[in-house]
């Protein structure tokens, strides 16, 4: 028998008016289900962690103020020299500008096509990363100085093949709650237009650190800007103002995503549990939750994760100025931040889907998550991969198209973001738009994974709730597990 979801399998609901799609027993319309959803009825959670992230940012503008005064004064913003080497800032935002517009509306049209078309995104998805796999693996075994270092990569690659090809009969189930979930975006109108002005957001925050990050480096004559001098200060920033300049710009980046994640899993959830008359407004209401009552949950587990990054981060910039000087000590550390950074990811994203559907501070809702995985082990984790699969393709599609429109602004007139005496080859603009692309679409995509996570952990808290609105996807999803569970 192979592995299924739940230990049991789903129970039926197809007895009373079955046959009529719009019928909502009364169990749907218990009170308690339509007050969490309800904003004004919110109660705040983990406020202190909300408070000490907004002073966080408040310092970063004000700095930026500061910086953007001094590197003014100094000329930065001017056209460089046409000698120079120096950055164009106009150039450069331009240029992150056109791409970003274009990877978002890109990742949207990829969103319509697996409407339309899942089952062939996903089965295409699910060979291209099969095949994609295997390619690497041979490009590995081809390009190994020896084979003790490719044993390893080689090895991991072909555990990760044969591990998607032993769950390769879950894509059915997989289907079935990305089907609810671009119905749910399809009937929620507001939400993909919000989850694209979170991004625009996370772009505009990018931006932001970008130049509060050349103002430090400047300061410190790494770099230098327009007309600007190496160096536009009499001391340099130390140790203490780089490291919280990585723990703002990853706490910061997280807390906008896990808002998106948040804001998504809340409005999916009411759509799975509350009667359409009852939806007016749900995705402001799951918005305004994520950006107020829910906003110190956020920040709390964003912490968490920014901390672990930021260590990650000063651990490489470490071992880059001593090459020399790695040791086993270093590995270890990497590795086990590495470990810890993921496990860190996975439980947060559940833990924010249990603060969007039922509100609960960041800490209960963690030891939630913790339940879930203790009574359904690794299930959830093996949805989620499959479920990612065609999100990978439109990633990489949309990072192609980005690539492209980078070689034609470079090509086509725009010319280089340096002056003149400056070189940037065409494949670091190719890269740095396809990077820019993938990350940006990403964020689009996730109303997917917000929606499939929220899904499952509807499924596995209370599955009558699903039936009881949203009968035929309920039914879809069912028939996948039960099929899953009799083999």
């Amino acid at each position: 028998m192979a592995s299924h979801v739940f230990d049991e399998p789903p129970p039926s609901y197809q007895s009373a008016r079955a046959d009529d799609e719009e019928y909502v027993p009364e169990e749907a319309l218990s009170a308690p289900k339509y007050e969490r959803f309800r904003f004004g009825l919110s109660e705040w959670r983990d406020a202190g962690f909300a408070l000490a992230f907004l002073f966080q940012l408040a310092l970063v503008f004000i700095s930026v103020a500061i910086a953007g005064k001094r590197l003014y004064a100094e000329g930065a913003f001017s056209q460089p020299y046409e000698d120079s080497t120096s950055i164009s800032f106009m150039k450069l935002f331009g240029f992150i500008g056109v791409i970003s517009a274009l990877s978002i509306g890109s990742a949207y049209i990829y969103l319509s096509v697996m409407q339309q078309r899942l089952t062939e995104v996903m089965t295409l998805s699910y060979w291209f990363f099969q095949i994609s796999a295997a390619c690497f693996t041979v490009v590995i075994m081809a390009t190994a100085k020896s084979f003790k270092a490719a044993i390893l990569p080689v090895l991991g690659m072909i555990i990760v093949i044969w591990y998607y090809y032993l769950i390769r009969d879950r894509i059915p189930l997989a289907n079935s709650m990305i089907h609810a979930t671009l119905q749910a975006a399809k009937e929620l109108p507001a939400l993909i237009p919000v989850v694209l002005t979170v991004a625009l957001i996370q772009i505009g925050w990018q931006l932001v650190w970008f130049f509060l990050a050349t103002a430090v480096g400047v300061a410190n004559g790494y770099i230098s800007a327009g007309r600007a001098d190496t160096v536009v200060a009499n001391e340099s920033y130390g140790a203490v103002t780089i490291v919280m300049l990585f723990l703002s710009y990853y706490w910061t980046s997280a807390v906008i995503s896990n808002i998106a994640h948040v804001t998504s899993a809340g409005a999916i959830a009411s759509w799975w549990l509350l009667p359409p008359h009852t939806r007016g407004g749900v995705v402001p209401n799951s918005l305004r939750r994520a950006c107020t009552t829910s906003l110190g949950s956020i920040c709390f587990g964003s912490l968490i994760l920014a901390l672990i990054q930021t260590l990650r981060a000063l651990l490489s910039l470490f071992k880059r100025d001593n090459e020399e000087e790695q040791t086993i000590a270093q590995c270890i550390a990497e590795c086990l931040l590495d470990c810890l950074e993921r496990i860190t990811r996975i439980v947060n994203y559940y833990a924010f889907t249990y603060v969007a559907i039922y509100g609960d501070s960041f800490i209960t809702a963690a030891g939630k998550v913790s339940d879930l995985f203790e009574r359904h082990h690794f299930n959830s984790l093996i949805n989620d991969d499959i479920s990612e699969l065609p999100l990978i393709l439109g990633r990489f599609v949309v990072a192609l198209i980005a690539g492209g429109a980078a070689a034609l602004w470079v090509t086509v007139g725009h010319g280089s973001v340096v002056g003149a005496s400056g070189t940037i080859p065409l494949g670091a603009y190719v890269l740095v738009a396809a990077i820019l692309g993938f990350v940006i679409s990403g964020s689009v995509f996730s109303v997917v994974s917000s929606g499939v996570t929220t899904t499952y952990v509807l499924w596995a808290e209370s599955p009558e709730e699903l039936a009881a609105v949203q009968r035929p996807f309920y039914a879809e999803i069912a028939k996948q597990t039960q099929v899953l569970h009799y083999k």
